[in-house]
């Protein structure tokens, strides 16, 4: 059975000079508030907070996450993310999928536990290849 998601994850770095990059990342996909009316768009403090920002974009949901996992930062995953190299662009860092597998089984929400045999069914075929 396929899976697909309708939204993208990202945790984001909580230092002033990130954020400052990332509002213009935001501005530029025109982000808002999903669960909000008056279209309101996040501001520094919302994003250097350890929550969730859950928004839509013109290209679609995008969650942009404080933490994951507890209380896990952007630093704390560095070691469990690979670095995606963007064409044209700089690069970014992807979580493991082995990481990604045990973050999920650690929330225990029926929706992650059920993705979990296709997460590692996945990761089965990529360490045989």
């Amino acid at each position: 059975m396929p899976l697909s998601t309708s939204d993208v994850d990202i945790v984001h770095r909580r230092t002033p000079e990130n954020i400052d990059r990332l509002l213009l990342v935001l501005a530029e996909l025109e982000a808002v508030y999903r669960f909000a009316p008056r279209r309101l768009s996040p501001s520094a403090s919302h994003l250097l907070g350890p929550g969730h920002q859950l928004l839509s974009t013109k290209y679609g949901r995008l969650d942009c996450l404080g933490t994951i996992d507890g209380d896990k930062t952007y630093d704390d995953l560095l070691d469990s993310s690979s670095p995606l190299p963007i064409e044209g662009q700089s690069t970014l860092r992807v979580l493991e999928l082995s990481a990604l597998i045990a973050i999920k089984q650690r929330a225990g929400r029926p929706k992650d536990l059920a993705v979990i045999p296709y997460l590692e069914a996945t990761l089965e075929e990529t360490e045989s290849a």
